[in-house]
């Protein structure tokens, strides 16, 4: 039986086919590119998108067809809101900020802050 033009390609691409990052989807993950010059073959991996007060959170990866993931330069670990990039530690700095926020603001509206109460019970 004659092989699928499909599985040729992705052979060719990436002639090991590593797995997915632990946790990724399939349909969250790009077609492999092709190595070109000493870059090697690749595709980039989505976390699923979260859609939170109109905006589309998501972290993306570059995974290498040896199955690592870049963990620096500039293919390290993203994370986007819409189509702002944020490495890591930015995006962390952001969600606490928010948090800190937040919560602040909680607290001049005389409530008790969210790490501190369980809001089903308040009225």
């Amino acid at each position: 039986m004659p092989h699928s033009p499909i599985n040729s390609v992705a052979t060719r691409l990436a002639p090991t086919c590593p797995p997915l990052p632990v946790g990724a989807r399939p349909e969250d993950a790009n077609d492999w590119q092709p190595a070109v010059g000493s870059v090697p073959g690749y595709r980039c991996v989505s976390t699923p998108v979260a859609a939170v007060a109109g905006v589309e959170v998501r972290g993306v990866v570059v995974q290498w067809a040896d199955g690592t993931v870049a963990a620096d330069g500039n293919d390290r670990p993203r994370v986007f809101l819409d189509d702002t990039q944020y490495d890591l530690d930015e995006a962390r700095a952001l969600a606490d900020a928010i948090r800190a926020a937040a919560d602040l603001a909680e607290s001049w509206a005389a409530r008790p802050t969210s790490s501190n109460t369980d809001r089903s019970t308040r009225p």
